[in-house]
């Protein structure tokens, strides 16, 4: 019976010898080593032109990231007192010119999606990767703010960047350019002045309505992005009419400008069904001052009278010719 137990319990496990051990261990602290290495690798900052390189591909996001961290080294290097030799100075300098470069690179490439977005009219993934950049440049700033409040005796490079406010210059800035290019011929604007108002007209309501159909959803709400574009629309066309009304007008272009002024735009343009709900609640006002528009009414004003008494004189002279004519060939 002891010995069917015996032989129940099995055979004993072998123990690992001591060179098993040495090499378990040598495994484990080589696998430690090399996932340190992966680490510390990752961490690694990257260079300049690995930069450029991540925004050439328009991986923005994770450029930016690298920048606000290449900016933040600098701002390390700053706080530190200057040595007799004067390097660490000279490699802050180096880098803080670097990180200008790469924003400068950054928000052409930021711009360039906001440009084609609205050109293109079609599913914005670029301008959502946009909006996350800005908004990532706005928590730095924030960050930035902070820690000069904190430390008011550290010196602290360029901050804020302020992206959000660049984006809306930005939107102005391409607005204009739209507006420009439909009126170019031959490199200056062409045709008489209702054309023109007529194609920047229809430019500025096919461009809202793609934003409001195919951009306004990239952006949170409190961009107040259809605003901001609305704006910039508003003011070019008021720059544009402003341009109109510095050369001499006819009396017909008075009236029609007059007529752009306090109706056709209203009607044409931000009276639309499909803009007009979203237009609600921004006081835009005139595209004109008023000052201007006083002084475009008297000039139509003075001209109307003087075209009434040169017509008037016209028929004087016309009756007093058929007279002489009659008497002396009669």
């Amino acid at each position: 019976m002891k010995r069917f137990l015996k032989i129940g319990l099995g055979a004993k496990g072998r123990r690992p010898s001591l060179v098993e051990k040495l090499n378990q261990t040598e495994t484990v602290a080589e696998a430690e080593t090399v996932a340190e290495e992966a680490e510390a690798k990752a961490k690694e900052p990257l260079s300049v032109l690995e930069i450029l390189g991540l925004i050439q591909k328009r991986d923005l996001l994770v450029a930016d990231e690298h920048i606000i961290e290449l900016e933040a080294e600098c701002e390390a290097a700053d706080a530190h007192p200057p040595t007799p030799e004067g390097e660490a100075n000279k490699d802050g300098s180096r880098k803080a010119k670097d990180v200008a470069l790469l924003y400068e690179a950054l928000q052409k490439e930021l711009w360039s999606v906001l440009a084609e977005a609205l050109a293109s009219k079609s599913a914005p993934t670029p301008l959502e990767m946009m909006v996350r950049v800005i908004d990532q440049e706005e928590e730095a700033d924030r960050k930035w703010t902070e820690a000069k409040v904190e430390v008011p005796a550290r010196r602290i490079g360029g901050r804020p960047r302020a992206m959000r406010r660049r984006w809306a210059e930005a939107v102005g800035e391409l607005v204009q350019q739209r507006l420009s290019r439909c009126l170019e011929g031959q490199g200056r604007p062409t045709g008489p002045l209702v054309a023109q108002m007529d194609r920047l007209a229809k430019a500025a309501l096919e461009d809202l309505c793609t934003v409001k159909f195919h951009l306004l959803h990239a952006y949170p709400k409190d961009y107040q992005a259809f605003g901001v574009y609305l704006c910039g629309y508003h003011q070019g066309l008021a720059h544009h009419l402003a341009q109109a009304v510095q050369r001499s007008l006819t009396i017909s272009e008075l009236y029609f400008v007059l007529d752009w002024n306090s109706n056709i735009y209203q009607r044409e343009v931000l009276g639309r069904a499909e803009i007009s709900s979203l237009v609600k609640g921004h006081d835009l006002g005139p595209l004109l001052p008023p000052e201007t528009q006083f002084d475009l009414e008297e000039e139509c004003i003075a001209k109307v009278k003087v075209s009434t008494k040169t017509k008037a004189f016209s028929i004087y002279l016309s009756t007093i010719l058929g007279y002489f004519e009659k008497t002396i060939f009669n």
